[in-house]
């Protein structure tokens, strides 16, 4: 049993190791296709705990009892862009502000070790030059630091 847990425990380690390498790579920024939305309401979770302990007489006591937990209300957009589409949590303002279609700013990674995978890091117009430390173009390959996503080279997202 020992040998079983210790190899799911190396496991999650190898996996978290894996993928905070992969998810480290430069970040780059683009425009996406905001492809699916999915809204949450908030609600309750309940969960039953069941534990045994033993009654001091060679017997257990099994007892059963609720855990209720809280979940939020969850905003989550699903994103097309260099194609892959991952899904985001989002803020309410951002989840509001986009339909299914609509182009969304887009700061991201891909994958180190992955090349298809890319790991979302922000969206929506709070992407500010400050956040995006500059952004290249896809059309001309131009750095640029516009807050308005607009290339100063060949006006593309004009």
């Amino acid at each position: 049993m020992e040998v079983i847990i210790s190899l799911v425990i190396l496991s999650l380690v190898i996996w978290f190791v894996y993928w905070i390498i992969d998810s480290s790579g430069s970040k780059q920024f683009g425009h996406g296709v905001v492809v699916g939305k999915k809204f949450t309401p908030a609600h309750m979770q309940t969960t039953y705990v069941t534990t045994s302990q033993s009654d001091g007489r060679g017997g257990t006591i099994t007892s059963t009892y609720p855990q209720i937990t809280w979940i939020p209300d969850s905003y989550v957009l699903r994103i097309r862009i260099a194609g892959d589409m991952p899904s985001t949590s989002v803020s309410e303002e951002v989840y509001e502000s986009f339909n299914e279609g609509d182009s969304i700013p887009v700061k991201y990674s891909q994958g180190r070790l992955s090349k298809d995978k890319i790991y979302i890091k922000k969206v929506g117009h709070h992407i500010t030059q400050e956040s995006i430390e500059g952004w290249e173009c896809p059309n001309c390959k131009t750095i640029n630091y516009t807050k308005t996503y607009e290339c100063e080279k060949c006006r593309w997202g004009a």
